[in-house]
Order: structure tokens, then sequence, then C-alpha cells
């Protein structure tokens, strides 16, 4: 079985060496303290992001920047 990437951004399938992969995390998570109380908790994310979205997200930061 093979595993298939897919770019979050636009959702067309690419190689495992197109792109970059961006690690993120929120707080969003639920889950229980020692004294079984709710708390949040850390959610971790990983995106992955083509190298043809990563171009358009850099022409539309250079477009939009004041400098």
């Amino acid at each position: 079985m093979a595993v298939i990437e897919i770019c979050d951004i636009c959702k067309k399938q690419i190689h495992t060496s197109d792109g970059i992969i961006i690690k993120y995390s929120d707080m969003a998570g639920f889950g229980f303290n020692e004294n079984d109380r709710p708390i949040r908790k850390e959610r971790n994310h990983e995106a992955r992001i083509c190298n043809n979205c990563i171009s358009k997200i850099k022409k539309c930061c250079r477009k939009k920047s004041i400098f």
C-alpha cells in the first residue's frame, strides 16, 4: 500500500519530496488533569504545502508588503 501526499491548500496530489511540512499546535484539545477535572490540552498538527502554493503565498505577500 502506498502513501499519497496531498497539499492541504490546493488538495492536489504531490510527491513526497515536493513542498514543505509545517508543524503547528493549538489549545483546542480536551483532557483531564490528575483530579479528573476537564482542562484544555494542546493538539499538534502537520500541514503539507506544495511548492506551487508556496510560490503563490510568497507572491501575494510581496505584493501586499509596504516595503
